[in-house]
């Protein structure tokens, strides 16, 4: 019989005292899945805007991107899509490795 569970969501929300207890978890080098979680759905709604949530849509389905990629694909202006770069990166859900490109992590 296989293994039906679900994987755990990539982002989420779970209690502070469960993100620590990951923290520690991971520092005793017991692996965990790939994830970003918010201690809060009202922070989680703050960083995860939906024209954020829409760039981390497009980058999830094609890779890192230009800026300018990531604007067509969105429909956003050039500008927008980078202060929200910018704010995703400082989340810790995007990495850019130069001014001009963004992906997801």
């Amino acid at each position: 019989m296989t293994d039906q569970t679900e994987p755990a969501p990539l982002i989420g929300v779970v209690p502070l005292d469960e993100a620590f207890s990951r923290l520690e978890a991971a520092f005793h080098g017991i692996p965990s899945p790939k994830s970003h979680n918010f201690i809060s759905q009202e922070l989680a709604d703050k960083v995860l805007t939906p024209s954020r949530r829409n760039i981390i849509e497009v980058l999830t389905n094609r890779g890192g991107l230009s800026l300018a990629e990531i604007a067509t694909a969105t429909g956003q202006a050039i500008e927008g899509v980078r202060a929200d770069v910018q704010a995703l990166c400082l989340a810790g859900l995007l990495c850019q490795p130069d001014a001009d490109h963004a992906a997801f992590f």
